[in-house]
């Protein structure tokens, strides 16, 4: 369930997830899965 709850996965890193004002930080490592994937399955763990 870690790859579908964590950005790292996409490529992406977020600092601060557990503060107010969150950094967000784009294409910062190769990603394991596409953005694609990773945002279908964030809309079919909503559902």
């Amino acid at each position: 369930m870690g790859i579908l709850e964590n950005e790292i996965y996409k490529g992406d890193f977020v600092h601060g997830k557990r503060t107010k004002h969150p950094t967000y930080y784009e294409d910062v490592v190769e990603p394991i899965i596409s953005k694609e994937m990773w945002s279908d399955c964030q809309v079919q763990k909503k559902k």
